[in-house]
């Protein structure tokens, strides 16, 4: 008996996406279904449909973003279980079974999102458990040293603290979305919120689970590989991720908080500049490409105080910089 559906959210991702599915077919012992939302419409999948008897392929009218577009899968899916994957992950081994079977020795009544361990392609370690104290805490009051010597992925992946907690299987804050598990009623009575139109959107998504006494669930003894290429090459997704990351302050703190934190990331931006030009090659370069990445003069953060903290306030939330 199938109860399994996975769910992909495709955005021109068609060859990611096939590689994706092939592993899945490799190395998954149980039954399962497929369901594909397609964010790209004028991307033929039909030949996939074709490849995979399994695969369901529902077309958007346009490109929804990745929350409402989970919901489309969810509400089409049939099984007890659903399982979002992005289309830039993969297999090595039989993670879904391992992680299903995981899933149901857990306390249901207190058990929310559960994703596995992450990998890079490369075998290196990835940041995927999110504890509270690495989302933002009103007041806001931090200096970002660590700007001016990391990026924002080394900023988590070269701290031994987040490895150690990754060694072993936990309860946690929240989860990153790139593999989430979870029964399909769960997330019908706690869907995404849609005003999230790229990022941030799963970390709101555990935060409401929380608030109702279900914990997010990292599961270490199996794995996928998730590339992230897209993250890292497009300054306009890099900027969508700030931008998300603005309302999900609004999102926890409300309007006077986001006020707060929109002020000292202009201020911060302010000093910046100020002080580039004394730095060192390297650390100016780290600075800048945060400055642009960030933006954070842009328009863009205005609009987030149309919304509330309630979900599916306004319209999905999408930086200028994205076609």
């Amino acid at each position: 008996m199938t109860e399994l559906t996975v769910i992909y959210v495709n955005y021109y991702s068609r060859e990611e996406l096939n590689n994706s599915m092939a592993s899945l077919a490799s190395f998954t012992s149980i039954p399962y279904e497929v369901i594909v939302v397609n964010n790209s419409p004028d991307e033929d999948l039909s030949s996939l449909e074709s490849q995979y008897e399994n695969l369901e392929v529902i077309d958007a009218p346009q490109n929804l973003g990745f929350g409402k577009a989970c919901n489309t899968g969810i509400k089409a899916a049939k099984t007890d279980y659903v399982l979002l994957l992005n289309p830039d992950t993969y297999f090595e081994e039989d993670t879904i079974s391992k992680c299903l079977e995981a899933y149901k020795k857990l306390d249901s009544e207190s058990t929310g999102l559960l994703t596995c361990k992450h990998l890079y392609e490369d075998g290196s370690f990835q940041y995927c458990s999110v504890p509270r104290s690495d989302l933002p805490v009103f007041p806001f009051i931090h200096v970002p040293w660590k700007r001016a010597r990391f990026n924002s992925k080394q900023i988590f992946n070269e701290s031994k603290k987040v490895i150690d907690l990754h060694e072993s299987s936990h309860y946690t804050y929240a989860v990153h979305g790139s593999f989430l598990l979870a029964p399909r009623q769960l997330f019908l009575e706690e869907s995404f919120d849609e005003d999230f139109f790229l990022y941030s959107e799963e970390i709101d998504i555990c935060r409401r689970l929380n608030n109702v006494g279900k914990k997010s669930y990292f599961f270490s003894e199996s794995y996928i590989v998730h590339s992230s290429h897209r993250a890292s090459e497009s300054i306009a997704i890099r900027n969508q991720m700030y931008l998300s990351s603005g309302l999900m302050v609004l999102k926890l703190h409300g309007k006077t908080g986001f006020t707060l934190y929109y002020a000292q990331r202009v201020i911060r931006g302010v000093l910046i500049w100020l002080i580039i030009p004394f730095l060192s090659k390297p650390v100016r370069g780290l600075l800048r490409t945060h400055l642009k990445d960030a933006n954070p003069m842009s328009k863009d953060y205005l609009r987030i105080f149309r919304y509330g903290k309630r979900i599916n306030s306004y319209k999905p939330l999408k930086s200028s910089k994205l076609s």
